[in-house]
């Protein structure tokens, strides 16, 4: 549990094993945000407040054991570098923004309350993705 994370440089975790970081406040991350977990480890992040960061990297790219919650934010802002997340992204009060060239890519699901997205935005949907809306009333 932290308060927030905030700062000018980049912030590197290496996790080994399954964790959770709960954020109560706003990441304002400008110089990138790295989560290096190798398989088998699995990362939940939860953030109460707004993400601004340039450079989000959760996990593999190509890895779908990750979990980015985003709670009472307004946004989720991705600026410029390449952005990924290993996993899946849950944030359905919330506006994902892309500015132009930012590239972000999702191995999972993707529940968004709305998204501008002027980069490019790849989404590697599962199959157990297809039958996870139901649970959220969702047509």
């Amino acid at each position: 549990y932290v308060a927030g994370l905030d700062g000018d440089g980049q912030l590197t975790l290496h996790v080994d094993g399954n964790v959770a970081l709960f954020v109560d406040g706003n990441v304002h991350l400008p110089s990138g945000f790295i989560v290096d977990a190798p398989d088998p480890a699995r990362v939940t992040l939860v953030v109460n407040g707004e993400m601004d960061v340039n450079g989000l990297v959760i996990g593999d790219a190509d890895a779908d054991r990750h979990l980015l919650v985003i709670g009472t934010g307004r946004q989720l802002h991705f600026e410029s570098g390449m952005n990924s997340i290993g996993g899946s992204l849950y944030a359905p009060s919330v506006e994902l923004v892309t500015d132009n060239n930012t590239p972000l890519q999702v191995n999972g699901v993707v529940f968004v309350g709305r998204a501008q997205v002027n980069g490019m935005l790849t989404v590697h949907a599962r199959r157990t993705a297809l039958t996870a809306a139901n649970s959220c009333g969702v047509p």
